[in-house]
């Protein structure tokens, strides 16, 4: 239950980021690489990041036994949250360092609500997955949503399209 709650997080995780897909995909890079510049003007996008972030400090650490150090949490964290805005150079949306510091802050905060969690309740989390079963869920949700998910939404249109015509 644990993996497919948390697959469906990462589907609308990268919905949500609007990173690119077979059909979308264009080189097109912007930075913003000063770290707090107009932060205070972009609020609602940093409230919104550390939100969608705070998921991922959860079940990093509840998931994968190995995880559940905060060390290695952030350095997960960190390298996803990396991979998402080096993506966002082929899609057209700005790659900006204030989004990675929201986006570990995010995963911080998941990770201290389930460390309070795990100390009301020791034996919920007892899960020994391995890195690979991490890897192979992000990947495999990865691929998916960048491949097939594009080509079955084209195909799906043109029949609707195609029908449409038949009336």
């Amino acid at each position: 239950f644990l993996y497919m709650l948390f697959s469906r997080y990462l589907v609308v995780g990268y919905r949500v980021t609007g990173l690119p897909d077979l059909m979308t995909f264009e080189f097109n890079p912007r930075f913003q690489l000063i770290p707090f510049y107009d932060i205070k003007n972009d609020a609602l996008n940093c409230m919104l990041n550390i939100f969608l972030f705070i998921p991922l400090g959860v079940f990093l650490p509840a998931l994968w036994r190995d995880l559940f150090s905060f060390k290695n949490t952030m350095i997960w964290a960190s390298s996803i949250t990396l991979l998402i805005e080096l993506m966002q150079i082929f899609c057209g949306r700005l790659t900006d360092i204030n989004d990675l510091m929201t986006n570990l802050f995010g995963a911080f905060i998941g990770f201290c609500i389930l460390r309070m969690i795990t100390k009301a309740f020791p034996k919920l989390f007892k899960n020994k997955f391995k890195k690979r079963e991490l890897v192979l869920v992000f990947g495999s949700t990865f691929w998916i949503l960048f491949f097939v998910d594009p080509i079955l939404q084209n195909f799906v249109e043109d029949i609707g399209n195609a029908v449409m015509r038949l009336r």
